[in-house]
């Protein structure tokens, strides 16, 4: 049930977005999108690989979902945050 929801907010708030609202943020959501989904793959791989034990494959799956998520919910931050202040 919390997944169909995710999946809900993230399509109606991408779909839902003005571009002339969205122009300000468009850096940082890129860079939110690109670098940070990354950094945090290679980070939680880490962790997963040295502290938790897993195997390197498992370790690499791991980071990739959590890190797929990491930039819609950061980029609605975001955006919520430039337009209402």
């Amino acid at each position: 049930m919390f997944i169909r929801a995710y999946f809900y907010h993230v399509f109606t708030e991408g779909f839902g977005t003005n571009i002339k609202e969205a122009k300000p943020v468009l850096l940082k959501a890129g860079l939110l999108s690109s670098v940070g989904v990354v950094l945090t793959s290679m980070f939680v791989a880490m962790f997963a690989y040295l502290v938790l034990k897993f195997s390197w494959i498992n370790s690499v799956l791991i980071g990739a979902v959590i890190s797929s998520t990491d930039a819609a919910k950061c980029i609605l931050h975001i955006k919520r945050q430039t337009f209402e202040s």
